[in-house]
C-alpha cells in the first residue's frame, strides 16, 4: 500500500483564524463600550429620580444581575 502526502486544507487556516480572532474581540469591546454607556445612563436617570422625588424608587438590581451574565 502506497502513502500520499498530501497538504492539509487547516494549515492555511491561521491567516484567516486570527483575523476572525480580532474581529469578534472588536465586536466583544464594542457591545462592551456599549453597555457601560446604556448602564451610565441608567445610573444618571436613577440618580436624577432619587433627587427630584424622594418617593420615586428605581430598582435595577435585576437588570445588573442578567447584564453581568450571573444567574440568580
Amino acid at each position: 500500500m502506497a502513502t500520499v502526502a498530501t497538504a492539509m486544507p487547516s494549515a492555511s487556516a491561521g491567516g484567516a483564524a486570527a483575523s476572525a480572532g480580532s474581529h469578534i474581540d472588536g465586536l466583544a469591546k464594542r457591545i462592551t463600550d456599549s453597555l457601560e454607556t446604556f448602564s451610565t445612563a441608567l445610573q444618571d436617570a436613577t440618580n436624577q429620580c432619587k433627587s427630584t422625588d424622594q418617593h420615586a424608587s428605581v430598582d435595577f438590581s435585576r437588570f445588573s444581575t442578567k447584564i453581568s451574565g450571573r444567574l440568580e
